[in-house]
């Protein structure tokens, strides 16, 4: 027996969704009311077609799926895959970062770039709160890669999304995959004549190599970085990079040098009210002055770490200065 027009769009919409769908969002995608709908798909299910799941219904066979997006012109399927999005975006208005990898690739199939762009920026940032920062690095990565797409991007987005790449990579341990990325985003930058942001590029990259134990090359970056901060003359550029190399140098047991560089950014940390840079300027020096036996610096290093750190101060901050605390101590008594 023959599918009727309606039961016939039902399949189309309905291999193009999850394998998992329900009657809701078919009736909004096809313009059909809910009742005419859940009529339909008993039909189909009769024909043994589709069956019913915990979640609503799904193809008997994969081979239907393969079948149907066969048939479909190209034309077809975006123009369905474009109304899925909008009708997903219309019914779960409160499920929109739960669904936001959904609806990126249904914005992307049906060539709305920019909205494909937008949802996968956001997937990172939910994947990213719930810590996992794998899945937030490929969200990324797919987003500057379709920007590379959109006739609109800007090079503002592009730059970014590379600069959460970062972030992400940094914090996930996404170092080799991460680093190669920085150096991308830097040339990018550079040829943009966008300076700060080859400089903050060039700082990830040496951070990134400096934690995957390349240290060298992670020193090569960390002082291309400060050169460029240096000439913009941006002290609170200059002061973050200049801690990040100290944090690089010390990595490797070079606790002079730590010293010498931590000792040149606490007063651009000073100058620019950070206390957070200060802080962690301080439990450097403390530690780096314990390294090198200097008992009375690291405690005094480590006393105005403390006193500059309020009893509201966020949790983190008060496990480093902790963690670089009980260093000192076990360094220096």
């Amino acid at each position: 027996e023959l599918l009727s027009p309606t039961e016939r769009h039902l399949l189309q919409v309905a291999a193009l969704l999850p394998r998992e769908f329900e009657a809701r969002t078919l009736a909004r995608v096809v313009d059909e009311d809910l009742d005419t709908v859940e009529e339909a798909l008993g039909l189909l299910e009769r024909r043994g077609i589709v069956h019913r799941t915990e979640r609503g219904h799904a193809f008997v066979s994969d081979s239907t799926v393969q079948v149907i997006h066969t048939g479909l012109t190209p034309e077809a399927r975006r123009e369905i895959h474009s109304a899925i999005a909008v009708s997903l975006e219309e019914l779960y208005p409160d499920r929109l970062d739960e669904l936001a990898e959904e609806l990126a690739a249904h914005h992307e199939e049906g060539g709305s770039i920019s909205e494909a762009v937008a949802y996968l920026e956001r997937a990172a940032q939910r994947s990213s709160v719930e810590g996992g920062y794998a899945a937030a690095f490929a969200s990324l990565e797919r987003a500057i890669e379709l920007t590379a797409l959109g006739a609109d991007a800007s090079h503002d987005v592009r730059l970014r999304l590379y600069r959460a790449l970062g972030d992400v990579a940094f914090a996930g341990r996404v170092l080799a995959q991460g680093a190669e990325r920085m150096a991308a985003a830097f040339e990018l930058a550079d040829a943009l004549g966008r300076r700060e942001d080859a400089a903050q590029f060039a700082m990830l990259r040496g951070l990134l190599l400096c934690h995957a134990n390349r240290v060298e090359d992670a020193r090569r970056w960390l002082d291309r970085a400060r050169a460029i901060a240096r000439e913009l003359g941006d002290g609170k550029l200059l002061c973050e990079v200049t801690v990040a190399t100290a944090d690089a140098v010390a990595r490797v047991g070079d606790h002079g040098a730590a010293t010498s560089l931590l000792r040149e950014a606490l007063p651009l940390a000073r100058a620019a009210r950070d206390i957070d840079v200060q802080v962690r300027c301080l439990a450097g020096l403390a530690t780096s002055y314990a390294a090198a036996g200097d008992a009375n610096g690291a405690r005094d290093a480590m006393w105005e770490a403390w006193e500059r750190t309020p009893v509201e101060a966020p949790a983190y901050r008060r496990c480093f200065l902790h963690g670089a605390d009980m260093h000192v101590q076990a360094t220096v008594g």
